[in-house]
């Protein structure tokens, strides 16, 4: 029991506060257990803070998996909205798929963009390689 007066309200919130927090968390019941009332309360405090860290840990993990790919991300909202509207404005799947078909090369259309974009802050020669590499095609006479 609690080294401390357990007829004391606030030894006994502590303790019930001590109880909740660790069973919220799941840490566990163990078998060291504080005794008094500065212990119940740093034992919350570092429960507390333990559970907070491994959340933001989960959280930004999370958060990484998710936003791997943006511009996939991206059309997946694409594709959920237009099924949305599609369902909801009873459309025939002839339009439907037509639909879908424009998105996914929107998508390509955009990725291949940004790519570009992204050539543009490489030499001429670097440029000229990615090309290469990107078409599949060996070397043009008249650029090497």
């Amino acid at each position: 029991g609690m080294g401390d007066d357990i007829c004391n309200p606030v030894h006994l919130y502590a303790a019930a506060l001590h109880w909740a927090v660790m069973t919220i968390t799941s840490i566990g019941y163990g078998d060291v257990v504080p005794t008094r009332l500065e212990e119940y309360l740093l034992c919350v405090l570092c429960m507390l803070t333990g559970a907070a860290v491994w959340a933001y840990i989960i959280g930004a993990g999370c958060s990484l998996l998710c936003n791997v790919n943006p511009v996939k991300l991206q059309a997946e909202d694409r594709l959920d909205s237009v099924n949305k509207m599609s369902a909801s404005m009873l459309m025939s799947s002839s339009l439907r798929v037509r639909l879908r078909l424009f998105i996914r090369a929107a998508v390509a259309f955009e990725r291949h963009s940004r790519f570009r974009l992204l050539s543009h802050q490489f030499s001429p020669v670097l440029r000229g390689d990615l090309a290469r590499v990107t078409l599949r095609t060996g070397s043009v006479f008249y650029f090497a």
